[in-house]
């Protein structure tokens, strides 16, 4: 069960550990992107230990996900998946909780009708013909989190926060990489390598431009 091989991307054309390179390689940019927001954070003479788990936990996802494109089975799935939902999590919780700089109640009672509006999109988005996510080739998944970057970038604007322009920059990167990880089944004929690559290095600056946010806002406060 655990070791059930995955077979999702372009790249990877057998089940040996080394069959998807570039897509494993690539992860090396989610550790780039946490020690920098790490090294600037100090810089900055700042030491939010909220901060540094938050960038620790996006080298975490990179690990996870070099595991996934290495191992390619059940068990490294959720060493990919897990970090990644972990940090969508708490990053939505402590951006409630330190950057709108609400109470423990409110950010807990916000928390629930976040997650249940993002289920409710989720589950409104999904058709008969999706074939179980493969038209999306999985990307529907996200669709929370791209709601979350959405409010959190109007939000963000509505009261004139100087730090809104990096949260919108994410948000680009984001939907862009969403679109790369969409077609990458799509063009395995004309492109074996797919292009989940890109998913990874435009993520990496996605997150790296999410802790930038998180970071600017605790040097306001």
């Amino acid at each position: 069960m655990w070791n059930t091989p995955v077979d999702i991307y372009c790249e990877r054309l057998d089940t040996t550990f080394w069959a998807e390179p570039i897509n494993a390689m690539t992860n090396i940019g989610f550790i780039f992107a946490s020690f920098l927001a790490i090294y600037i954070h100090k810089k900055d003479g700042l030491n939010n230990k909220v901060f540094i788990f938050l960038s620790l936990l996006v080298a975490l996802i990179g690990v996870g996900s070099f595991l996934f494109h290495t191992f390619a089975n059940t068990w490294s799935g959720l060493s990919d998946t897990i970090p990644i939902w972990s940090f969508v999590v708490l990053y939505v919780f402590f951006v409630i909780k330190i950057v709108f700089n609400n109470s423990w109640v409110k950010t807990i009672f916000i928390m629930i009708i976040v997650f249940a509006l993002s289920y409710l999109g989720l589950y409104l988005s999904k058709s008969e013909n999706d074939n179980n996510g493969q038209v999306l080739n999985g990307s529907l998944q996200y669709s929370p989190a791209l709601f979350f970057m959405i409010v959190y970038t109007v939000m963000l604007y509505i009261k004139k926060q100087k730090i809104f322009k990096y949260a919108a920059y994410a948000l680009l990167v984001f939907f862009i990489s969403l679109c790369f990880r969409t077609i990458d089944m799509y063009l395995c004929e004309s492109l074996s390598i797919g292009t989940h690559f890109v998913w990874h290095i435009l993520n990496a600056l996605m997150l790296f431009l999410l802790l930038l946010t998180f970071h600017k806002s605790l040097r306001e406060y």
